[in-house]
């Protein structure tokens, strides 16, 4: 079931994170890499509000991910839909983003709310400027 920022049962941080979700449709949640694993952040809201899959976005500076995934929920607001195997060029010039179904059970730091597989994408981000894309369908999700 949803939860909405006047439940009485939230604290102050969980107030506030669900009246950004509320305003904008999603939040972004940043997580700082550290020895165990990299940075990641992802979205909160998107399936609820849009019946579009999470996004989560691996291993950029923490401002960029921030950036990356608020973008891809304005294009998703604006009724864009990525599906996994999906390519864009739209999100960061000169990059190709590459949208892939995320394993939930290799995602333990996600909340139980974003745990179905079929509501996480993550986005791949070929590091090649050229023409040529990087074949990340190897990788492991």
């Amino acid at each position: 079931m949803p939860r909405h920022s006047t439940d009485s049962d939230l604290d102050d941080t969980e107030r506030s994170i669900l009246k950004r979700r509320e305003e904008h449709g999603w939040f972004v949640n940043v997580i700082a890499g550290d020895e165990l694993g990299p940075g990641f952040a992802y979205s909160f809201g998107l399936y609820e509000e849009f019946s579009h899959p999470e996004i989560i976005v691996f291993g950029l500076p923490a401002d960029t991910m921030q950036t990356l995934v608020s973008d891809i929920g304005k294009h998703i607001r604006a009724g864009i839909k990525y599906s996994a195997g999906g390519r864009t060029k739209d999100l960061i010039e000169g990059h190709t983003c590459i949208f892939r179904e995320v394993n939930p059970l290799r995602s333990p730091d996600l909340p139980p709310e974003a745990l179905s597989e079929d509501q996480i994408y993550s986005c791949y981000l070929s590091l090649r400027s050229s023409p040529q894309e990087t074949d990340l369908s190897s990788m492991e999700t």
